[in-house]
């Protein structure tokens, strides 16, 4: 069990559990909703709860939201319990799921976490060992498609600069929408994407990577920048890192050690099977009920059917270069087996019969019971027309917009005077793509020409900028103030900004994201409010008790 979370779901049952049978003379009850009496302990727990799972300023809550929070919990259970809930769709199944989850938690907790520690030495061996004082700051370009990748790494071949090509070909990694630059990132040798990673650590610095597939895109990276860090820089990420590999290495001599205790053993009947299955040999729905339950793995108290092993691995089996045995096992051994062993632990050891673990379970039932009474409310209630998708693109279309762009051709001149004799060359006559091959000290742009997005003033200056996107079209413009010189400039071409529209199903999509959280968030207050008024005569708040600790509260 996550601990934060028990804590939240065990104040859900302690709730239930305190029944009727206070009352205003008890100084302890602060309020009443049914049969239900809510108590100072259940304030204070939940406080702490909140503060532990790291809810800002939770520690500074006025105590009457707090208690109108636990009151609210209580009329959402009363309507899903009024509503046959309780025994609902999705509530049982879930719940059963949460039950194996929370005793395996447990076990891991028991077994690992209660036993863990880290010495100032092991932090130090760890920092030495892998790696640790090695950073990497990269350039990053990311494309949606393959073709645009590889014109990236044609252009770098070409010489192309790669800040030039990020600005022509950087996408959004979620809108896929120009952003007008690369985007920088910073790994360490264990950080992941491990591919990304492991390709940028072994380049020189200046080096790029070729395209690399991470997510629903490429990302093509240039190593900008390499330094040597001290122990003191990274040491919260050496910890965490250790943290992770020593929890691996206690969780494994956990599992072997279940083991041997529970005898787990091979079924090779049930592996064959298994094993035809994700080859295809056989159809998975074809199988008789016999043959599902067939056992692959053994242990003193159950078995691992084939029904749940196929359940677990289905689909997996696409990336494999080969489906067989050794696979099929080392894919169980991750997740599958470890788990049923350690929940078998726990049963056997009486944890799921403790009264902290059903007050857990109890709580857990509750939040299903809330989920399901929310599902119901909006699934009643929420619709999204076309006029409010409409209505809100327009609220937020600078969101998705693609930035007006230009094409310039470029001489860049190291001081004014020389830049305006230059300028003198060109309107006697002289050809300025002459004059920019023998002249422009720009680095790695073909011919002089450039692509610019009207977001880059930080990189060209507000002013050049400013007068390449609202010049004249094919007149010489500067000297101009720029970034590494004095520029002269014509402008060749101009596209304006536009906007992606509803057409585009990401933006379609992340609209209707917005107005649905909106949507959810107003009809659920709404449903509350209605619940507090139906059910008004069953509230009871015993203001003395309530202000006596407020009083006492406000002095810890």
């Amino acid at each position: 069990m996550e601990r934060g979370s028990m804590w939240k779901a065990i104040i859900g049952g302690l709730l239930a559990l305190c029944g009727c049978g206070g009352g205003p003379e008890d100084p302890s009850f602060l309020a009443r909703v049914g049969e239900v009496n809510i108590t100072t302990g259940d304030l204070r727990s939940f406080a702490a709860s909140l503060k532990s799972e790291g809810e800002e300023g939770s520690g500074g809550i006025p105590s009457r939201d707090l208690l109108q929070t636990l009151i609210d919990r209580q009329l959402l259970l009363t309507e899903a319990q009024t509503r046959g809930l309780e025994e609902g769709e999705g509530v049982l199944e879930r719940l059963q799921k949460h039950q194996t989850e929370g005793l395996i938690d447990e076990m891991l907790y028991r077994q690992i976490a209660a036993k863990f520690s880290i010495s100032s030495q092991e932090v130090e061996q760890e920092f030495k060992r892998r790696g640790w004082e090695s950073r990497i700051k990269s350039l990053e370009i990311f494309v949606s498609e393959r073709s645009k990748a590889q014109e990236v790494i044609d252009g770098l071949a070409a010489g192309k600069d790669f800040g030039e090509l990020g600005r022509v070909y950087a996408e959004d990694r979620l809108l896929k929408v120009p952003i007008g630059a690369p985007r920088s990132a910073t790994y360490f040798p264990n950080d992941r994407p491990r591919e990304l990673v492991d390709a940028l650590f072994a380049l020189p610095e200046g080096g790029h990577t070729s395209p690399i597939l991470v997510g629903d895109g490429f990302i093509i990276a240039k190593v900008a920048e390499r330094s040597k860090m001290e122990l003191v820089e990274v040491e919260d990420r050496v910890v965490q890192s250790l943290t992770r590999l020593k929890k691996e290495a206690l969780r494994d001599a956990y599992y072997i050690s279940l083991q041997k205790r529970f005898a787990l053993t091979l079924n090779q009947t049930g592996m064959d099977l298994v094993v035809r299955l994700l080859r295809g040999e056989l159809p998975f729905e074809g199988l008789k009920e016999e043959e599902r339950r067939l056992a692959v793995y053994s242990y003193d108290g159950g078995i691992v059917d084939v029904d749940a092993v196929y359940v677990a691995i289905a689909g997996k089996e696409k990336s494999w270069t080969e489906i067989d045995e050794s696979r099929v096992a080392g894919e169980l051994i991750d997740q599958l087996l470890p788990h049923t062993l350690m929940e078998q632990d726990a049963r056997q050891q009486g944890l799921d019969q403790s009264d902290r673990f059903k007050r857990w379970i109890r709580g857990k039932k509750e939040d299903l019971m809330i989920s399901r009474l929310r599902f119901e409310v909006l699934d009643e209630q929420l619709t999204i027309s076309e006029e409010e998708i409409q209505a809100r693109y327009e609220e937020s279309r600078e969101r998705f917009r693609a930035p007006a762009q230009a094409r310039v051709l470029e001489l860049l001149s190291e001081d004014a005077a020389q830049a305006q004799v230059l300028r003198g060359r060109i309107e006697a006559g002289e050809d300025m793509h002459s004059l920019v091959r023998a002249h422009s000290i720009r680095e790695n742009v073909e011919e002089g020409i450039l692509t610019v997005y009207d977001a880059q003033g930080p990189f060209y200056g507000e002013a050049w900028l400013n007068a390449v996107m609202k010049g004249p079209l094919d007149e010489l413009g500067g000297p101009l103030k720029t970034k590494g010189g004095y520029s002269l400039f014509k402008v060749l071409e101009r596209t304006p900004a536009s906007y992606f529209t509803l057409e585009n199903e990401r933006v379609r999509r992340a609209v209707n994201g917005d107005i649905k959280r909106l949507k959810q968030r107003d009809l659920f207050n709404e449903f509350l409010q209605n619940l507090r008024r139906r059910y008004a005569d069953k509230i009871e708040i015993y203001e003395e008790n309530m202000e006596r600790w407020e009083a006492a509260r406000g002095t810890e």
